[in-house]
């Protein structure tokens, strides 16, 4: 199984985060490949965060702050890679 991984991360007006990521269970595939209907799984997971006091601050000027996303994000990657294991797994 192949994974493309990413945290695609936009913060709205409505007060919410988003984050995902795409998986291809069986190669990567070329642009060709993807448009031309070729690709047979793919999948994608997004998640809708509410953007809270937590979340909020200046990540270039305090370095408190920058620590605590820092290691919020990293939770987020190991949620994620618990997702794709489970996948290659079979358990989802």
């Amino acid at each position: 199984m192949v994974h493309v991984n990413g945290i695609c991360k936009t913060f709205d007006p409505g007060g919410f985060e988003t984050g995902g990521w795409v998986s291809y269970p069986e190669k990567i595939p070329t642009f060709w490949e993807y448009i031309s209907g070729k690709v047979k799984k793919i999948i994608i997971d997004f998640e809708v965060i509410p953007l809270t006091e937590f979340l909020k601050g200046d990540y270039f000027n305090d370095p408190d702050y920058k620590e605590r996303i820092f290691l919020w994000l990293n939770a987020l990657w190991l949620k994620k890679d618990q997702k794709i294991n489970e996948l290659k797994a079979g358990r989802i």
